[in-house]
């Protein structure tokens, strides 16, 4: 005799009826329990946590809390000594644009071309035979040799000077012996007008 068709077949407790309930049974193990995730193999969230960590193999060595010491710092090269004459300008601030001071350099042997022109002045007086009384030819040609002289110096103070200012990125000096030299050659041209008309 068959059993009616609606009749329930008998199942195997280890398989489960239904497949969303063994689902859900899935989620709720036990988590202290060790989940297979593969043949031999259970997942990294519950390996032992107590295993040994194996040492490193080049330990780290503990920064020291003295420092080393400092390399020696090289001692600088000696600045090579200026041995131009005059030291008193040549030892003193930096030095200038090269077209500035042989511009001054021309300065210079201007001042003498005209400390030579006075002195020519001077000896023309005396060398050629000019209408003029002695006593204010005399007179101007001392002038003449007066100013040849100031015009020498100036040649070499005015040098100086402004050599001095250029290092120093200082103003200028200004011309004082311009307005004596100014005023001699004409109180000499005046002395040997007043000569000559003697």
């Amino acid at each position: 005799m068959t059993p009616p068709p609606d009749a329930a077949a008998p199942q195997d407790p280890a398989v489960p009826s239904d497949p969303a309930a063994s689902r859900n049974e899935s989620h709720h193990l036990d988590p202290a329990a060790p989940q297979v995730v593969g043949p031999g193999r259970t997942s990294a969230a519950h390996q032992d946590s107590s295993a040994p960590v194996p040492a490193s193999a080049d330990p780290v060595p503990a920064a020291s809390g003295t420092p080393g010491p400092a390399p020696a710092a090289q001692a600088p090269a000696p600045a090579p000594v200026d041995r131009r004459f005059p030291a008193s300008v040549y030892r003193q601030g930096a030095e200038p644009d090269p077209r500035f001071s042989l511009a001054n350099e021309r300065t210079f042997l201007a001042w003498l071309r005209t400390s030579l022109a006075m002195y020519a002045g001077a000896f023309a007086l005396e060398a050629l035979a000019l209408p003029a009384a002695t006593g204010w030819r005399l007179a101007a040609a001392g002038v003449f040799l007066v100013l040849g002289t100031l015009c020498a110096l100036q040649a070499w103070w005015g040098w100086r000077a402004t050599e001095r200012s250029l290092r120093r990125a200082a103003p200028l000096p200004g011309l004082g012996a311009g307005a004596v030299i100014v005023v001699g050659v004409l109180v000499a041209a005046a002395l040997v007008s007043i000569g000559m008309w003697m």
